[in-house]
């Protein structure tokens, strides 16, 4: 169960799982939420559209507090260039700002669930009747 203290000033603004267009997009979401996720795919890759499936349904139940966004690689490729992707499907993981954490490869949805409740208590947002099980 997602927590109820909110560390993203973005409410349901953003839908779960949105497609970035421009570097100007992902700067702001970052500036308004304390932990962003960005899947990094093509629309070539056959495993992305599997990880696309696990990342959509955990990205709706942690709406509001972790933006979850999509890059496509072949459409902003200098973003990709910038944060060293070499391979899709990628998740990179920004907390406060900065890129904490890379992760390269198929990911499923129980590893994206934990993944999101650790990086929300290692952020501070948690409550006190949240906790990993």
């Amino acid at each position: 169960m997602p927590p109820t203290v909110n560390c993203c000033r973005i409410g349901g603004e953003i839908p779960p799982g949105w497609d970035v267009r421009d570097p100007g997009e992902i700067d702001a979401v970052v500036d308004d939420c304390r932990i962003v996720f960005m899947l990094f795919y093509s629309d070539n890759c056959r495993e992305c559209v599997e990880v696309e499936s696990a990342y959509v349904e955990v990205a709706e139940r942690y709406s509001g507090n972790i933006a979850f966004l999509r890059v496509n690689v072949d459409r902003m490729t200098e973003v990709a260039e910038a944060l060293g992707i070499r391979g899709v499907p990628s998740l990179v993981l920004v907390m406060d700002g900065e890129v904490i954490g890379y992760r390269d490869g198929y990911v499923d949805e129980e590893e994206l669930e934990l993944i999101a409740m650790e990086s929300l208590k290692e952020a501070g947002c948690t409550n006190s009747s949240y906790s990993l099980v």
